[in-house]
């Protein structure tokens, strides 16, 4: 095998790779639609929009939050917040706040998503603790 065709088999296992492990549509086959009434969704973490894209595609319209490191395209009605990553600051104190609003004023479906980064991109110290 020559160097081109090396490359091409590499370039071809990658896109592969990350084509079964996208967060949207591992989400997307895992939920099962069903029920009647509002679905909340809230993720947290670097692969959260894809999750909520994933979710979305499966469940329908949803509405909720969507915690991650960089601005992403989430569903209409997603609210997207950029957490502190990868050591926790004040805007994942900020989610962690907006994360436990949404989740107490849910009704009906609540789905909860979290991949990796999410415990520095959305924080709730108990009190005493602080970031420090």
């Amino acid at each position: 095998m020559n160097l081109q065709q090396r490359r091409s088999a590499l370039r071809r296992w990658l896109d592969r790779a990350l084509e079964v492990i996208d967060p949207e549509t591992l989400v997307a086959e895992a939920l099962q639609p069903g029920g009647s009434g509002p679905v909340t969704v809230i993720a947290i973490g670097k692969a959260a929009p894809g999750m909520c894209r994933g979710a979305a595609r499966a469940l329908g319209p949803v509405s909720g939050v969507c915690v991650t490191n960089v601005p992403a395209d989430v569903p209409e009605g997603i609210e997207l917040l950029i957490g502190d990553h990868p050591l926790p600051g004040e805007r994942s104190l900020v989610a962690g706040r907006r994360v436990l609003e949404v989740a107490r004023a849910a009704t009906g479906r609540c789905v909860v998503l979290i991949s990796g980064g999410g415990s520095a991109l959305c924080e709730h110290p108990v009190p005493g603790v602080d970031l420090d």
